[in-house]
């Protein structure tokens, strides 16, 4: 396999929270809070070093009908402005997910991208699939976000 077909794939999404970016960042940081806007979030946690680099969270996803474990560590934690993490499932390369956070009209910019290394080979032809299919998934999260911060409020 060519050198360029092991590019970095990127997936780029965003939304406005209508929150003020301290407590749009504490909303969308807190993975105990994605299950009410990523619809294939199963079930997610975070151990207690969660909101420090290095600390980890677990989540569970359906995706491509099939329920995937993650482990997640974060890399970057510089509220309200940034958070990173990378996310690890068995037999796939890691995700960086990264989330920016800058006031907007109406809240809260929310900037976000998921980068991944697709592996050589078949293996890296289903990492492609899954990155489509990651496509759609992080779209309607970011169209289920506004409301989903909006009912935390309540």
């Amino acid at each position: 396999m060519s050198s360029a077909s092991r590019q970095p794939m990127h997936i780029a999404y965003g939304a406005v929270v209508p929150l003020p970016p301290d407590e749009a960042f504490a909303f969308v940081s807190d993975p105990l809070n994605w299950p009410s806007f990523f619809s294939s979030v199963r079930d997610s946690s975070r151990d207690d070093d969660w909101g420090s680099v290095g600390g980890r969270g677990h989540m569970s996803n359906v995706v491509l009908g099939r329920t995937i474990p993650s482990e997640i560590e974060l890399t970057v934690w510089n509220p309200p402005h940034e958070f990173r993490y990378t996310s690890r499932q068995s037999g796939a390369p890691p995700l960086d997910n990264r989330r920016v956070f800058e006031p907007a009209p109406g809240g809260t910019r929310l900037s976000g991208t998921t980068e991944v290394t697709p592996r050589p080979g078949l293996p890296g032809l289903l990492d492609r699939v899954r990155v489509l299919a990651l496509r759609r998934i992080f779209a309607a999260a970011m169209a289920q976000l506004p409301e989903a911060a909006r009912a935390s409020q309540s």
